[in-house]
């Protein structure tokens, strides 16, 4: 394992996730933002723990992100990570899930489960899950890791 390598990784995929996820709010697909925007998020936590250990193979990672908090970092970074957490949580895979199959015990579609807050919603979490990723990378690393 390359912590350097995953992370760096992770956060490129956080980041085009998340461009991914602006282009579709632009063109009103709102089920597509929201799926976008859950693979940023969920890659930008993978992005953190990467820089610690090894990444979990799971779209739920608020249990190694809160590994990190409790990690030997500084307190500010603690503190930025642990902000996180809610959203995290809320972008886990039951979201993931909605937003690929739907609700299947109730027949509603994911075209019909999400709108234009949610997309908005989803893309404002990504941007701020994406920008403490590069913070915490960019401090563990010691370099700004480029975008691609």
């Amino acid at each position: 394992m390359n912590s350097r390598q995953d992370s760096a990784y992770r956060l490129l995929l956080a980041r085009r996730y998340l461009d991914e996820a602006e282009q579709d709010v632009d063109l009103h697909r709102w089920r597509a933002a929201v799926e976008a925007a859950q693979m940023s998020i969920e890659n930008a936590a993978k992005a953190i723990v990467a820089c610690f250990g090894p990444v979990p193979r799971s779209h739920n990672l608020a249990d190694a992100l809160k590994t990190v908090v409790e990690a030997d970092i500084p307190p500010v970074m603690a503190e930025r990570v642990e902000a996180l957490l809610p959203i995290v949580m809320a972008y886990g895979a039951r979201l993931h899930i909605r937003a690929s199959y739907g609700d299947e015990q109730a027949f509603r579609s994911p075209w019909e489960l999400f709108g234009e807050r949610e997309a908005y919603d989803g893309v404002e979490a990504a941007r701020r899950c994406v920008e403490t990723a590069s913070v915490i990378y960019d401090h563990f690393f010691g370099e700004k890791q480029e975008s691609g």
